[in-house]
């Protein structure tokens, strides 16, 4: 019996470690699709900037341009008026200051144009990358409370691992003897029409069937009123399967054994459950 308990040990273990790798596989998934979606969103975030930053530079050097031009029209404006002041200068050439004059306000009502329509054009476009940063800030918050969620139900999982124990053929000291056994099979193989209880309370469904350990995950949690050592009764449609038993309850799921007769081979993953009245 030592060696038999010792295989049964060693192949629960290894089936341990199975669902721990693919679990740990599943999360590092999870975080290296996480960590791409981050680095993505940086990516956005820093070429927004470069795009702001060329932005504010062209800006800088349409104020230049418009300070050159300013200083321009003044020196032009004295120039004007000392012409003025002197009699002794020709009209024509007074004239011709003028003009140039003429043409320097009009390059510089051109230049202010173009300056406000580049004003208007990046004070759009630096409204457009506020918006986009607020956007790709939100779906990084979005992207980082999942993260946050991925882990805690890594270490909800691997809680709820560590806390399971195994019951093996002797490890109960109220498990029946070999003769009760044989007695019990021979009054299980008498075909007996199923006895249908009306379950009430808060209906859920089947998120996993166990059937090498014999246990099954149900999305019913502490949020529906569920306690651990309740019974759920399995249905099937309209038909009544039979009854599970909670093990383990967390806020929405929970790990259920099966009550004889039912086992693992007669339910799936579509069937429902409800908190049957005690």
């Amino acid at each position: 019996m030592a060696k038999t308990s010792g295989k049964t040990l060693t192949i629960f273990l290894v089936i341990f470690f199975v669902l721990l790798i693919s679990v740990t596989s599943i999360s590092v998934f999870f975080f290296l699709q996480e960590a791409d979606q981050r680095e993505f969103v940086e990516y956005n975030l820093e070429q927004l900037r470069v795009k702001y930053d060329n932005a504010e530079n062209r800006l800088k050097e349409v104020e230049k341009e418009k300070m050159v031009l300013d200083q321009k029209l003044k020196e032009a404006e004295a120039e004007i008026d000392r012409l003025e002041k002197d009699a002794d200068y020709q009209e024509g050439l007074a004239e011709k200051f003028k003009k140039d004059k003429q043409e320097v306000e009009s390059s510089l009502l051109t230049i202010k144009k173009q300056q406000e329509t580049v004003k208007a054009e990046l004070e759009v476009q630096i409204k457009q990358a506020q918006e986009q940063v607020a956007e790709l800030k939100v779906q990084l918050d979005a992207a980082l409370e999942r993260n946050k969620e991925l882990e805690q139900k890594w270490q909800d999982l691997q809680a709820g691992k560590g806390g399971m124990s195994i019951k093996g053929p002797s490890s109960d000291p109220a498990a029946p003897s070999g003769e009760q056994v044989s007695a019990g099979a021979g009054i299980s193989g008498i075909d007996l029409d199923p006895i249908v209880i009306n379950a009430v309370g808060a209906k859920g469904s089947i998120i996993n069937v166990d059937r090498e350990t014999d246990f099954v995950i149900v999305r019913l949690g502490v949020e529906d009123g569920l306690k651990e050592g309740d019974v759920l009764s399995v249905y099937r449609g309209e038909t009544y399967l039979g009854d599970l038993k909670t093990t383990r309850v967390e806020q929405d799921m929970a790990a259920a054994d099966f009550v004889p007769p039912l086992t693992s081979q007669n339910i799936f993953e579509t069937d429902t459950v409800v908190i049957k009245q005690q």
